[in-house]
């Protein structure tokens, strides 16, 4: 698997990053361009980030830094999820 640094993670993820990130517990799907998020995972993260940890700390453990899935990817989720699961729209 190629690194590319996370400013520039651009394009579809490769088979073999598909099968890496599918196989996390994080995720309960991966295709080319789109990932489904278990929902446990989802609402740890909403909590950890409303505690004032950092999003990519949070998605690092998870084995999903932002090399593999892009820096621009964990910003948006974790807001997504800070909204919806701790009722916070303030963004970090």
């Amino acid at each position: 698997m190629s690194r590319v640094p996370a400013a520039r993670r651009t394009g579809a993820f490769t088979r073999g990053e598909r099968t890496r990130v599918a196989s996390l517990p994080a995720v309960e799907r991966c295709d080319e361009t789109r990932i489904t998020w278990n929902t446990g995972f989802a609402r740890r993260v909403a909590e950890r980030v409303a505690a004032g940890e950092s999003p990519t700390t949070v998605f690092r453990e998870a084995g999903l830094g932002p090399e593999i899935i892009g820096r621009k990817r964990i910003e948006r989720c974790a807001a997504r999820w800070r909204a919806r699961y701790t009722g916070s729209k303030e963004t970090r």
